[in-house]
């Protein structure tokens, strides 16, 4: 690989996720808040609370009905007393309620951070425009829930059982020493992680492709050509193996995956990125583990 394709690999990765020290891409961790996206909330949060239009002489705050939101969420959440969170006038009790935010989101297991948000987000005063911000930011932080349906829902992308074969699957090609396999599903999470579907795609099916090649013994031989040699090797069922060419051929085809995209018509989205991810890992293991015997 050349310098201009290793920046272009690396360049929106954090240095641990390159070096593939993070194996999961983050939208399979459930119950997991990351750290970017706990400041970006909590930068939301500051300036619904904050933020004020004019000064201490004129105007006022550019959000209303603020105070609300959160003190129900203080005595109907946390049952907590309100006089422990309004203490003063406006400007005091909106800096309370800001750094009771901080604190908690700052320092709260995943899970209770994911359901404050939701409690938040279900508050029918909730300022329209927030209640956006924060559903967005669920899709820019590639987080792995979705804000879907009224009452505004937190829904999983994926189940825990996703998760745990994943990590099943790439301890054992790390046991048969199937580097190439591994490698392409790290930079494979790493783009699903950056928001790079197609690539995140396009290396899934390259660790298929890198299994198949080491068990066949040929490092020119294509998928077809590896499939047909571990079927009679193994006890690989015909039908797996058409799904699995037919799959194959589909992101040969398909605009953005094998090839440039044409005008911006990118068809690959995060839904079909974390199935192929998944499924090629799962398959990749299998083929280890059927070779065995």
């Amino acid at each position: 690989m050349g310098e201009d394709e290793e920046f272009k690999r690396r360049k929106d990765l954090t240095f641990l996720q390159a070096e593939g020290h993070e194996p999961l891409p983050q939208q399979l961790k459930r119950e997991e808040v990351s750290d970017g996206f706990r400041a970006k909330l909590l930068n939301l949060f500051r300036h619904y609370i904050l933020d004020y239009d004019g000064d201490v002489f004129g105007g006022g705050f550019v959000y209303d009905n603020v105070i609300p939101v959160f003190e129900n969420e203080w005595v109907n959440r946390q049952e907590k007393y309100a006089d422990e969170l309004l203490t003063g006038d406006e400007f005091d009790n909106r800096a309370e309620i800001y750094q009771s935010i901080k604190k908690f989101i700052v320092a709260e297991d995943g899970k209770d951070v994911l359901d404050f948000v939701q409690f938040i987000l279900r508050e029918k005063t909730l300022d329209p425009n927030i209640r956006k911000s924060i559903k967005d930011l669920f899709v820019e932080s590639n987080m792995a829930y979705r804000v879907y349906g009224n009452p505004p829902t937190l829904i999983p992308l994926s189940s825990e059982e996703d998760a745990e074969a994943v990590l099943k699957s790439l301890d054992t090609l790390r046991e048969a020493k199937q580097k190439g396999a591994s490698t392409h599903l790290k930079n494979a999470a790493e783009s699903l992680r950056s928001g790079n579907f197609s690539d995140s795609v396009r290396e899934s099916i390259h660790a298929v492709e890198s299994t198949v090649k080491r068990i066949a013994g040929k490092d020119k031989a294509t998928l077809t050509d590896g499939l047909k040699v571990v079927e009679n090797a193994t006890d690989l069922h015909p039908a797996l193996k058409k799904a699995f060419n037919q799959l194959y051929g589909y992101t040969s085809d398909e605009k953005g995956v094998r090839h440039a995209s044409i005008d911006g018509d990118e068809m690959v989205d995060e839904h079909l990125a974390l199935f192929m991810f998944s499924t090629c890992a799962s398959f990749c293991a299998y083929l280890v583990n059927v070779t065995r015997k």
